[in-house]
Parts: structure tokens; sequence; C-alpha cells
């Protein structure tokens, strides 16, 4: 089913070899780490033998596929079951394996199985591929792991989802609600329990059924959150834990979107920065925020129009600089040409265009089906894992000023305010509320997280480390990037050399900004 681009953002958060063929089966049994106080953790500790039948996977029989049998509720685990979906690749080289390397991609929503197994697994260098089975899984409420589905015309035909007015404000409300009410009734009991915390119970639960005595682990972006409160709950539990674009759970509604938006001004001041003192930058003789700037301010008037003719909106500017600091270093060279050809260009009919730095007005769209999976994949497991209320329409609008005096070039940062408004008045408990990290046990996580990052910021990772003190090392690197593995050379060995051997990076390490000679 198609959606609009404003919906489209806020579903995004950013971005496995060896014919198997035989069919397995492993047999465990899943106890919770001893004395832990979270919900469900005790209840668990008398669970029944779990077992994954393993047979080439449909989509790709390279790869093998199978299901494990949870609690839907891990505080009745003799409760009613789902599926939960997961793959893996041997590895490489049997004879230096080291046992199995679990993965996430984050979202949440994303699959792992796609991200990783199907698709993707190159982007992990040959040495992990060769000492680590790399298992792939849909946590729960995703894709082939029961997946939240929701009612897709209801989704496209929502109201326009930042209000302008107080009647706006109760209409989102009350959408919320509905459309909360539908997809529950059309995924089943599983919708009340997708939370991070359940996650975290069902991956102890894959980690048994592997036959591993202790989890290795790399989680991206919101797959931290999961990797955090893993090492919470069974720290004692873990090997190797890398955190790669690192979340804070730590914040109330005002700290989460101030702060994601801070990161939106950090991250164009680090590429204001770098383009100002390389010379192979074409804006730095005259100022590449001073450029930018202008630029807005033309798109802001509509007479701002690239070579080829299209109108550029001053949201076109933000989202290409925002796109170029989640990605590769050399995305920022590629976005530093592209804002030069904007100065340069001659502007023919300038069109009028709104000036509203939050406002996208939807576009039209035309419903495929009635149900689609997609963005309650989202909204269901965050609105669980985030309690950030917003009273009333004058709260919004001082949260809105707030954000956009973070980020007065870029504006608020729609990623945050699109999943805050998306759980106003979503029913139900939010099952994995906020908290200061609390990891009492287990090995030095490695946390991982570029400086100029605009989706899970460098504030967010420096808060994160500094409530898991000694238990964790922060890995800083100096330019940007949302999710840095593979986009680091630095990143990536430092990487290689903690999951194969635990080599922790000394406190305060950092790698420099890489990018080609010559882009400086």
């Amino acid at each position: 089913m198609k959606r609009s681009a404003w919906r489209d953002a806020m579903i995004r958060c950013v971005v496995v070899t060896g014919a198997i063929v035989a069919t397995t089966a492993v047999a465990v049994t899943a106890v919770p780490a001893a004395g832990s106080a979270s919900p469900g953790s005790a209840a668990a500790a008398d669970q029944p033998q779990r077992t994954i039948a393993w047979a080439p996977c449909q989509e790709d029989p390279t790869a093998e596929c199978g299901t494990l049998a949870l609690p839907i509720d891990w505080a009745e685990p003799d409760g009613p079951t789902f599926d939960l979906a997961v793959a893996r690749r041997a590895a490489t080289n049997q004879s230096t394996r080291i046992g199995a390397l679990l993965l996430n991609p984050g979202g949440p929503g994303l699959s792992g199985i796609d991200n990783y197994i199907f698709t993707g697994g190159d982007r992990l260098s040959a040495e992990i591929r060769s000492r680590f089975d790399l298992v792939g899984f849909d946590p729960r409420g995703t894709q082939r792991s029961n997946p939240i589905i929701c009612p897709g015309r209801t989704w496209v035909s929502g109201p326009y989802l930042y209000p302008a007015s107080q009647a706006d404000f109760e209409t989102v409300v009350g959408h919320n609600q509905q459309l909360a009410a539908d997809c529950r009734e059309r995924t089943g009991p599983l919708f009340d329990h997708v939370d991070t915390l359940s996650t975290v119970h069902d991956l102890d639960a894959l980690r048994a059924a592997l036959g591993e005595s202790t989890l290795t682990f790399y989680g991206a972006s919101y797959g931290t959150l999961i990797g955090q409160q893993y090492a919470e709950v069974y720290g004692d539990r873990v090997r190797a834990m890398v955190l790669d674009g690192t979340m804070d759970h730590s914040l109330g509604t005002r700290d989460f979107l101030v702060t994601e938006s801070a990161s939106l001004h950090e991250a164009l001041t680090g590429f204001a920065a770098w383009c100002d003192r390389t010379d192979a930058c074409p804006l730095r003789t005259r100022g590449t925020q001073a450029v930018f700037a202008e630029l807005k301010a033309s798109a802001e008037r509509g007479e701002l129009i690239s070579r080829t003719g299209t109108l550029i909106k001053p949201y076109d500017l933000v989202v290409r600089v925002l796109r170029a600091s989640a990605g590769p270093a050399e995305d920022w060279v590629s976005v530093a040409a592209w804002l030069h050809d904007l100065t340069v260009a001659q502007p023919t009919d300038p069109v009028a265009q709104p000036t509203d730095p939050v406002a996208m007005p939807p576009t039209a769209l035309a419903a495929d089906g009635d149900d689609d999976i997609a963005p309650a994949g989202v909204a269901a497991p965050f609105c669980q894992d985030w309690d950030l209320p917003i009273d009333d329409y004058d709260q919004y609008s001082d949260l809105l000023r707030q954000m956009a005096e973070a980020s007065p070039e870029m504006g608020p940062s729609r990623l945050a305010l699109g999943r805050a408004i998306a759980c106003l008045g979503w029913p139900g408990t939010v099952n994995n509320p906020q908290h200061p990290l609390r990891v009492t046990s287990g090995p030095t996580l490695l946390l991982v997280n570029s400086r100029y990052d605009p989706a899970t910021g460098y504030n967010w990772a420096t808060n994160a480390a500094s409530q898991l003190a000694d238990r964790a090392v922060l890995l800083t690197y100096e330019g940007p990037g949302h999710v840095l593995y593979p986009k680091s050379a630095c990143i990536a060995d430092s990487i290689d050399a903690y999951l194969i051997d635990r080599t922790v990076p000394a406190s305060g390490s950092r790698c420099q900004l890489e990018l080609p000679a010559t882009a400086g």
C-alpha cells in the first residue's frame, strides 16, 4: 500500500554464506536471571524445553529458517504462545567458529531476517562471517512473528499529523485511539505485548534455544534498547554486546523531543565545520552555514529551483543534509556539491510555498488494501516503551518552540515529534516506561556513536554511557553516520576485535573522520 512522504518519514529510522540443508532441532530450558525484578522474569523461571526445527528458508534455501514458540505474555509463561521467526547462516569456517552472533537492525519494526540473513550480511566482515553463525530474528509483532496488522485505509485517511489548534489536537488523539483499537482487533492478544522488555525475554529464550551459554549480540539504532535492557535483566549471560547508534531510554517528553532536535543542529554544524576547513568543499569560501541559511530563505519564498527546474522546498534542504549526516562520510561530499549547484542555479517562475518549519501537507493517497502492517509496527512497540504525555495543544506548542530553539536552522525533529504524537491517546499500558539504565553484572559493553548522528544523537550516547558507568565504553566517530558498521573502517575493526577477541577499546577512544583523499 502506498503512503505519503510524511507518514513514511515517521515509519523509517534509517538502515548474510554456505548452503545449509539439514533439518535439526535444539532443545533447551530458558531461565531468566535470578533475582531480576523485571516483569515476567520470575514467572518464566520454570519454562518447558523450547526447540527450533530448522529447515532451508523458502525465500533463500542457502539459509536456515525456523520458529520458536514463546509466551505472548511472559508474566503467564504457560499461557498462549506465538511463533518467533528466526533465520541463520552458518559460520563459513567451522574449525574456528566461536558461536552465534544475534543481530537486530532496530526500527522498531525492522526484520533481522531480511536485513542480515537474506540481504545485508555482506556488511559484516569476512572474519565475522567466518567465526560466527549469523542469526537474525523478527521481533514479536514484526513481519513473520505475528505482525501487527492495522486498517490501512484508516491509517491513510487519518487527520493531519501535526495539529494547528486544540481541535486538531483532540482529533489526532481520537484517531489514535480508534486506530489502536482496530489494530488490536486485527492483530490479536500479542498487540498488547510488543514492548522491548518482552523482546528481551524472547532474546534470552532464543539464545538458549541456539545452545549458547552466553549471548553475543549486535544491535543497531532501536536495537540498542534491546541490548541495554538485556544487559539489565540478564547481564551475567552476556559474552559481548555492541550497541551501534545508541538510544537513551531515560528521557521524559521534553528531553526526548529537545535532545533529538539538538542532534539535527549538531549534524548541520558538524557538516559546516568540515566543509569550511576542506579545500575540496565548494561552499567553504562563503561559509557553509551562511549558504544554507540563504538557500533556505530562498526556498521559503518559493524561489529556489534546481538546475533541472525542480522547485526546492525548505524541508528538501533539511532532509538532504540529514540524510547525508546519517550516511557514510562520502555523503557529505555529495550534499556539499548539491548545495553549491543550488547557489548557481537560475530560478524561473517562483511558486509560493509554505514557510511553516514543521508542517508538511500529506499527499493524496489511494489505499490498495484494507490492512497495513508497517505503521503500527512502529507505533505499537514504541508506545509501549515510552510514556511521553502531552496534555493539550498549548503544551504541544510550547514543546515545539523549545525544539525549534534547539535546532534553529533545521527545525524540530519530525521523527521524534511524529512518534510522540502517534502515541497521544494510545490505549493500554506503557509496559516498559523510561528509566535510567541499571546494569550490575556482565562484561564491558561496547557503545558506538558518531559525533554528528541526526537520528540517535551523540547526546543520547554520552548520557547512556554515563548511566552504564564502568559497565560500558563509548567509542566515538568524529564524523557523520547513523549506525556506523561498516561505514568507518576504524569502527568496523574495533567492533570486530571486540566481538571476536573481546578486546575493549580504551575509555575515551575515538575514530577520526574517514573520507576519500580527494575530498579532504
